[in-house]
């Protein structure tokens, strides 16, 4: 039982507690009988501070600090993203996210990083994945000197009339050239389309014909040939990424 006695200290059983304190402070243990500040401090409004008494949060510390076991930050709900800070026994240490997304970001911008639905390894800025119509398709980006841009490659060979068409617009959903098409820049008159020709087993000549407004590339050829192409054009988002950066 707590209770105070004649001089107004408290009392605890047969003890006395005794001691000051100042306001705001959370009061700790010295000896088994006396109180006294702590290096806790509570504003009126709630927040906590450890080593600081203006705490501009819920919890302030200041100085350096350990935790042992796995440090979560969330927002309080169940289905809200988390970040995890663990690590094990073995001395790994290892940053968890239940979205799937971790951003760092300073006074110049945002690094995201995150794993795709593929399992890869993404950093958007070099090596995208795109969502499009409701499905997320990956892209496998080489370094490349000179903006940042997407290539693809196939292989093929002339018709009957020596030639072969590209349609752009009439593509299979989810091919090489249809996620090529929609993820880069060809241009107003496609000049950013960069497409290198060769032919296979032959001395064959190979040609082509842009039609920007057809949306297609014919490619000719003087003599029946199998050939390889590839194309490369800058990726649609290529303007935010300049070879300069400062």
């Amino acid at each position: 039982t707590i209770n105070t006695d004649a001089s107004g200290k408290l009392t605890c059983g047969t003890g006395v507690v005794s001691g000051t304190g100042t306001d705001n402070y959370i009061p700790r243990w010295n000896g088994t009988d006396t109180l006294e500040d702590s290096v806790i401090y509570q504003t009126d409004n709630g927040n906590v501070g450890i080593g600081t008494t203006t705490p501009g949060a819920t919890l302030e510390v200041e100085g350096t600090g350990k935790i042992t076991g796995d440090f979560t930050l969330s927002n309080g709900t169940e289905t809200s993203p988390s970040i995890v800070l663990s690590t094990n026994t073995s001395g790994n240490y290892s940053i968890y996210n239940s979205f799937g997304t971790i951003m760092f970001e300073n006074g110049l911008g945002t690094v995201q990083v995150q794993l795709g639905q593929d399992g890869k390894l993404t950093v958007p800025t070099i090596d995208p994945q795109y969502e499009i119509d409701g499905k997320i398709y990956a892209t496998y980006v080489p370094d490349y000197s000179g903006g940042v841009r997407t290539e693809t490659a196939g292989k093929t060979k002339l018709n009957n009339e020596l030639i072969f068409i590209i349609d752009f617009d009439e593509l299979e959903t989810g091919s090489d050239l249809w996620l090529f098409a929609e993820t880069t820049d060809f241009g107003e008159n496609m000049e950013n389309l960069i497409l290198l020709l060769t032919p296979e087993g032959s001395q064959a000549n190979l040609w082509y014909e842009l039609f920007p407004s057809e949306n297609l590339v014919v490619i000719h050829g003087d003599k029946q040939t199998s050939f390889s192409f590839k194309f490369s054009a800058p990726r649609e988002d290529w303007q935010k990424h300049p070879n300069l950066i400062k």
